[in-house]
C-alpha cells in the first residue's frame, strides 16, 4: 500500500515537471519573437535618420573624388575650363580601356601636371604611362613620377607620342633583358642621367650601361655614382689626351661622347696591347678617373670584348623593343587578373558616370539647402529654447531605435538559457518516466514475493 502512494506521488511529480519544461518551453519562444521584432523597429527607427544621407553620399562619392582631382590637374597646370573638360573626358576613356580605375588615372595626370606638363603633353604621354605601370609592375603614381623625370632628363618632346613610346619601350627592354628593374634604372639617373645628356649619351646607350652594369652586380645608386664618375672625367681635357695617346678617340663630329662604355673598353684594350698587366691597367685607370666609382668603370670596360659588347640580348632588346611595353602590358591584362581589374575599373567609371549626371541637380540643391541652413542658424539663434527641444526629440527618437536594437540582441542571450533549462526539465521528465515505471514493475514483484 505504500509503495503504491510513493509511486503515485512520483507520477504527479513528474506531470508537474513536464509542465514546468513546456512553459519555459513557450516563454523561451515568445521572448525570441519580442527580441527579433524589437531589433526590426530599432534597425528601421535607425536607417529613417541615417539611410538617406549615406544613399546620397554613395551616389555621388566617386564622381565627386574624381572631380576633385581634375580640379587638382587644372590648378597645377593653369589650364582653361575647355582644357579641364577635355582631360576629364580623356581620364575617363582611359577608366573605360584599361584596367586602371579613372580615379587612378586622374591622379597620374596630377601628378605629370606637377612635374611641369601642360594639358597636351599629359595627354600625349599617358599611354606611356599606362604601359610602363602594368609593364614594369608599378602604380600609375611611380610610372608618373618615372616618366616625368626621365622625360625632363633626356629632354625628350613630351608632345611625341612615339618619342615618349620609343623611351618607355626602351626602360622597359632594360629591365626584362637584364638584371635591373625599371626602379633600378630610375635611381641610376638620378645620379648620373643629367650629365649622360649633357654629354650626348643617347638613352638606349645609357640604358644599355645600366643593364651591363646591373648584370656585374652594380645596380641602383651605386651604377649611378660610377657612371657619373666615367662620364665627368672623359669630360677633361686631361683624359681625352691620355685616351689620344693610344689611339682612343671617343668624341664625335658634335662634340658628343656617344659611346663610353666602349671608349673606356677600347682605352683598356690598348693598354693591354701595350703590355701592361691588369694590376697596372687598374693603377692606370685609378690615375685617370679617381677611387670613387672605380669597380663600376671597370665593369663597365669588361661589358665589350674584342670591341663588341658582350650582352648580345640585352643590345638587341633594345635595338628592337618597338612596341614592346604595351604588348607587355595587354599580355598581363589578358587573362582572369586583367578582366577582374577592368571590371573593377568599369564599374567606378559607372559610378563616375552615374554622379555625375545627378551633379548638376545635387549642386543646385546643396545651394538651396545651404540658404536654408544659412536662415537655420539665424533663426535658431532666434529661437533657442524651441531648438533645443526639437533636437531632444530627434536625438530620443534615434536613441530609442538604437535602445531597441541594443536590447533586442541583449535578450537572445536570455532565451538561450530559458531554452536550456527548459531542456534541462524536458531531459528530467524523459529519464523519470523510463524510471518509474521499472521501479513499479520491481516493487509488485517484491510484494507478490
Amino acid at each position: 500500500m505504500a509503495s503504491s502512494i510513493t509511486l503515485t506521488r512520483a507520477f504527479v511529480v513528474i506531470d508537474a515537471l513536464d509542465r514546468t519544461g513546456k512553459i519555459f518551453q513557450a516563454v523561451t519562444a515568445r521572448t525570441n519573437l519580442f527580441a527579433g521584432r524589437m531589433l526590426s523597429i530599432g534597425a528601421r527607427m535607425t536607417s529613417l535618420m541615417t539611410a538617406p544621407a549615406y544613399a546620397i553620399k554613395r551616389l555621388t562619392d566617386d564622381f565627386v573624388r574624381f572631380e576633385d582631382k581634375m580640379l587638382e590637374v587644372k590648378a597645377v597646370t593653369g589650364s582653361t575650363m575647355a582644357e579641364f573638360k577635355r582631360m576629364s573626358k580623356v581620364a575617363r576613356e582611359f577608366g573605360k580601356s584599361v584596367t586602371f580605375s579613372t580615379q587612378e588615372v586622374a591622379e597620374a595626370m596630377a601628378e605629370l601636371g606637377r612635374a611641369g606638363f601642360n594639358t597636351s603633353q599629359i595627354e600625349h604621354s599617358m599611354q606611356g604611362v599606362l604601359d610602363l605601370a602594368r609593364s614594369a609592375q608599378l602604380t600609375l603614381k611611380e610610372a608618373s613620377e618615372f616618366m616625368g623625370s626621365t622625360l625632363q632628363t633626356f629632354r625628350i618632346d613630351r608632345e611625341d607620342s612615339a618619342q615618349v613610346s620609343r623611351m618607355v619601350d626602351v626602360m622597359t627592354a632594360t629591365a626584362n633583358r637584364s638584371a635591373v628593374t625599371v626602379r633600378d634604372m630610375v635611381e641610376t639617373m638620378k645620379m648620373s642621367g643629367t650629365i649622360a645628356n649633357a654629354v650626348g649619351v643617347s638613352f638606349e646607350k645609357y640604358s644599355q650601361m645600366i643593364g651591363a652594369l646591373g648584370n656585374m652586380g652594380q645596380r641602383g645608386s651605386i651604377a649611378g655614382t660610377s657612371i657619373r664618375r666615367l662620364l665627368t672625367q672623359l669630360a677633361t681635357q686631361r683624359v681625352e689626351k691620355e685616351f689620344a695617346k693610344y689611339g682612343v678617340h671617343y668624341y664625335d663630329q658634335y662634340g658628343h661622347i656617344p659611346d663610353p662604355g666602349k671608349a673606356i673598353a677600347e682605352y683598356t684594350q690598348a693598354l693591354q696591347k701595350a703590355g701592361l698587366g691588369a694590376s697596372e691597367i687598374t693603377g692606370k685607370l685609378r690615375s685617370q678617373f679617381g677611387l670613387f666609382g672605380l669597380a663600376g668603370i671597370v665593369a663597365i670596360s669588361k661589358s665589350y670584348e674584342n670591341g663588341e659588347f658582350r650582352f648580345k640580348e640585352l643590345e638587341a632588346g633594345i635595338k628592337n623593343c618597338a612596341g614592346l611595353a604595351h604588348q607587355m602590358a595587354r599580355e598581363m591584362d589578358s587573362r582572369l587578373g586583367g578582366a577582374m581589374r577592368l571590371m573593377i575599373a568599369s564599374i567606378q567609371e559607372c559610378s563616375i558616370a552615374i554622379g555625375g549626371v545627378l551633379a548638376p541637380a545635387f549642386t543646385q540643391t546643396t545651394g538651396q539647402v545651404k540658404n536654408l541652413f544659412v536662415w537655420l542658424s539665424k533663426w535658431s539663434s532666434e529661437n533657442a529654447d524651441l531648438v533645443r527641444g526639437v533636437v531632444g526629440l530627434g536625438t530620443i527618437f534615434l536613441a530609442a531605435g538604437v535602445s531597441l536594437t541594443v536590447l533586442g540582441t541583449a535578450l537572445y542571450p536570455i532565451t538561450g538559457l530559458l531554452g536550456t533549462v527548459g531542456g534541462a526539465f524536458t531531459g528530467l521528465v524523459t529519464t523519470l518516466s523510463t524510471v518509474v515505471p521499472l521501479l513499479q514493475i520491481y516493487l509488485g514483484q517484491a510484494a507478490t514475493a
